[in-house]
């Protein structure tokens, strides 16, 4: 993110169909306040399967790492976080993605909504994180969905302590819907990797987890094999 409109020095976004190679050739060079050389690599942006522009920043380090890692024709990668990605790359080139707002979502959801007013602490309930993931796929519409967390609660189907896993399974099996496949990867951090696997087993999806920072160190390392050498 130091590259974004808010970072060190913004670097224009890479355009999509892009490999590692490509994102070596559009760094910006920078020299830190304490005289250390630095790139700056630049995020990627397209139009996603919806026909809306997409961007990301930091992601596709993660793809061009599992690529590296796992080679093979084709992947289909989730990556989960505040704003999850679906990618799709073909032969180490990204080549497209979508953006869900799954975890900022959820947070607002629970800290600044009716529905997480005057809750306890959240706590893991895997009966409420099912039931969330289920009713995901038969309340298609999620704004419709989403109110199904208060009035599950008023009727006392769920506990108030409850109520952050019911959410936790609703976005995520709603984001899981999305998928045209039934296999893919994930890649990100175990415990969020787990929920997630968790909830795809229930949809009759297989993912394949790969943890986030590894992919992320090789695709840094990837895209270093890559520059022009300014670095010797």
């Amino acid at each position: 993110m130091v590259g974004s409109q808010q970072g060190w020095q913004e670097v224009p976004y890479v355009e999509l169909p892009a490999s590692g190679q490509r994102f070596a050739q559009q760094t910006a060079q920078v020299v830190t306040s304490w005289g250390s050389p630095c790139r700056i690599i630049a995020g990627a942006c397209g139009v996603n399967a919806f026909g809306l522009p997409d961007v990301m920043r930091g992601e596709e380090i993660q793809l061009i790492g599992l690529a590296a890692q796992y080679p093979q024709e084709r992947h289909l990668v989730i990556l989960p976080g505040t704003h999850s990605k679906h990618a799709t790359l073909e032969h180490d080139h990204i080549l497209h993605f979508n953006t869900f707002m799954t975890g900022e979502i959820y947070a607002v959801m629970l800290n600044h909504s009716l529905l997480g007013k005057d809750l306890p602490e959240p706590c893991e309930d895997n009966p409420a994180f099912t039931l969330g993931v289920q009713n995901a796929q038969t309340a298609p519409y999620l704004s419709n969905a989403l109110f199904s967390a208060r009035t599950l609660k008023l009727s006392g189907a769920i506990s108030a302590a409850q109520v952050a896993s019911y959410l936790s399974g609703l976005l995520i099996g709603s984001e899981l819907a999305a998928l045209s496949e039934t296999q893919a990867w994930i890649v990100g951090s175990p415990a969020l990797s787990e929920r997630y696997t968790r909830a795809a087993n229930l949809m009759g999806i297989t993912l394949t987890s790969v943890d986030g920072d590894s992919c992320f160190i090789h695709g840094m390392s990837k895209i270093y094999q890559s520059l022009d050498g300014a670095f010797a």
